[in-house]
């Protein structure tokens, strides 16, 4: 008769810490020993691995369609339109527009707003309306609205040192862009409060991205994006983070601003770059890793992996001295204009802005501080001058009509 030992208690516990052992590593919830793996299990930050299958050439690229990406929600709903007519004002190649939503309201309004469905009138003195003029905003051009599904974000989100709204989904939809996008290669993404100034061609910022990558001899990058002035990494990160420490990150670098970036997808795919941030976000929800929201995870991922665009292709009003004085005193010629912080076109704070953004808003004539010589007068009250408020339900229904769906935005 075989008779057992009943198991020792060290042995339980060294059977134990064995179980968890594996649990963990098939999870690969612990920080990668080495900056460089191969793409099956995915290493922070990305380095330099062996490149995806080649772009296409400067030449070849430059009667293709040009793909812009860009999240909106609430009030940037409105603000992406003069985004939109900036762009196809000047454009001398197709473009195509992908916008991403979070709500399904937003998604309603943009598609009838993009897809010829708006049209313009001013209601009579008994608020009958007048004749509508149909608003083509594209152009010729296309665009698509998509539905970001929450769910996609499988990891969760901490905010240790920002504000709250960094904690919003849609921030983190760009972490997704391979899969939201499985057909595209090279694009453009955009936040929606820029504009594309002094007629330049957003193609131009296309062909840079892809002459950048022809230079001999290859340089290791897959995305292009301009450097934030005066600020490296230690502005962003806490560097004495244990988690920080297997990176092998140099804090003293300069970082990227992501609010208007060229990247190549097919690296994205490649390397499963999407994997990598979510992996990032898991380890800063544990334990500190950077301030604010989406920016870090993709500094950290792209790190040495990224170029630096000139600083005209991300023009941004607070990180110069252009909005504490007189536009006039504007000598550069911005390629792109990004109203970053709190002085938007549409407030207070950004009226020195007001030149540089109502010609490219397509319904500014509703806009009183777009009226041709408005600077800064008195206002009637403190709410005077931002057009917030007048953008939602009331300015929608008195301004705008959409035939058949008027009903069922303004019941």
């Amino acid at each position: 008769m075989l008779h057992l030992r009943p198991p020792t208690r060290s042995g339980v516990l060294l059977a134990v810490v064995a179980l968890v052992a594996v649990q963990v590593c098939l999870l690969g919830w612990l920080p990668a020993a080495a900056p460089i793996a191969p793409p099956t299990h995915p290493s922070v930050p990305l380095a330099h691995p062996p490149g995806p299958p080649p772009l296409p050439t400067a030449h070849e690229a430059s009667n293709s369609t040009v793909h812009v990406i860009s999240s909106v929600r609430g009030v940037y709903v409105w603000a992406v339109l003069a985004c939109i007519s900036s762009i196809v004002r000047s454009a001398k190649r197709p473009v195509e527009f992908h916008l991403i939503c979070i709500n399904q309201e937003d998604v309603r309004i943009l598609r009838h707003l993009l897809h010829g469905q708006a049209e313009v009138g001013v209601r009579g003195p008994r608020g009958e309306p007048s004749r509508p003029v149909p608003v083509d905003l594209l152009r010729g051009h296309t665009a698509h609205v998509l539905l970001f599904d929450r769910r996609m974000l499988r990891v969760p989100i901490k905010v240790w040192d920002g504000r709250d709204e960094l904690l919003d989904p849609l921030n983190y939809a760009r972490f997704y862009l391979p899969s939201l996008f499985p057909h595209l290669s090279t694009v453009v993404y955009l936040d929606p409060d820029t504009v594309v100034a002094n007629n330049n061609d957003i193609g131009n910022l296309l062909d840079l991205f892809l002459t950048m990558r022809e230079r001999p001899p290859p340089t290791p990058f897959f995305m292009a994006a301009i450097a934030s002035p005066r600020l490296t990494l230690q502005d962003m990160l806490f560097c004495d983070a244990p988690g920080l420490a297997p990176l092998g990150i140099n804090c003293s670098s300069i970082y990227f601003n992501a609010g208007v970036f060229v990247t190549d997808l097919q690296a994205w795919r490649h390397h499963n770059i999407t994997a990598r941030l979510e992996r990032l976000l898991l380890l800063n929800s544990r334990s500190r890793l950077w301030k604010w929201g989406s920016q870090p995870p993709l500094n950290i991922v792209f790190y040495r992996a990224w170029a630096v665009l000139g600083p005209l292709w991300n023009f941004r009003w607070f990180a110069s001295d252009a909005w504490k004085n007189n536009v006039d005193d504007v000598q550069s010629q911005p390629h792109i204009m990004h109203f970053v912080g709190s002085n938007k076109p549409w407030t207070t704070k950004g009226r020195n802005t007001w030149r540089f953004w109502c010609p490219h808003f397509p319904f500014q004539r509703f806009l009183w501080f777009c009226a041709e010589g408005a600077r800064a007068p008195v206002p009637a009250s403190p709410y005077d001058y931002h057009f917030t408020p007048a953008l939602t339900r009331p300015w929608y229904c008195s301004r705008l009509s959409l035939g058949r769906h008027t009903e069922q935005f303004c019941g």
